[in-house]
């Protein structure tokens, strides 16, 4: 792949990442106020904020544009955390089915902000991959913690899985 078809590639994937984070902060502010659990909320809560922080960084780096089209895949995760609210009365099962959305779209931004990274150390932009691999690595570690979470909440007696 020549060197400019990977800049364009990267500045489309960051401009679309950015969107992304932007759209995601009242999804995620959504599935918080609708969690039963207290600590999913609280994650969720903590992860929204952490969003805002995303764009920030994200807008640290250059090559991004200013306007993108809606990323289809995450409309598709978005509708589907949305749907987990609406179609389950506030539960635990409810929390399990909105922690499964919320994991796609984790999944979703893991891969994106992994191949960022990767056109950002082929294009030499160290600096720009070590943001990425920051992000990449938060996105990774929320996916962890709400694993934890929803093996606590389908049993809380398995203390196993918290520690």
């Amino acid at each position: 792949m020549k060197s400019q078809q990977i800049e364009d590639e990267y500045s489309a994937g960051l401009t679309q990442a950015k969107a992304d984070a932007t759209n995601l902060i009242s999804i995620v502010a959504e599935l918080a106020r609708a969690a039963e659990d207290t600590e999913l909320a609280d994650s969720l809560r903590d992860h929204a904020n952490e969003l805002s922080r995303q764009v920030d960084r994200l807008s640290e780096i250059t090559l991004i544009k200013s306007s993108v089209g809606d990323d289809q895949i995450m409309v598709v995760l978005a509708t589907k955390a949305s749907t987990a609210i609406a179609a389950n009365p506030r539960s635990p099962i409810r929390d399990i089915a909105m922690i499964a959305a919320l994991q796609h779209i984790q999944h979703y931004q893991i891969a994106t902000f992994g191949t960022l990274a990767a056109y950002a150390k082929t294009l030499g932009r160290h600096h720009e991959k070590r943001v990425l691999g920051a992000l990449l690595e938060d996105e990774r570690a929320l996916d962890e913690d709400l694993t934890v979470i929803a093996s606590m909440i389908l049993d809380p007696h398995d203390q196993a899985v918290a520690a």
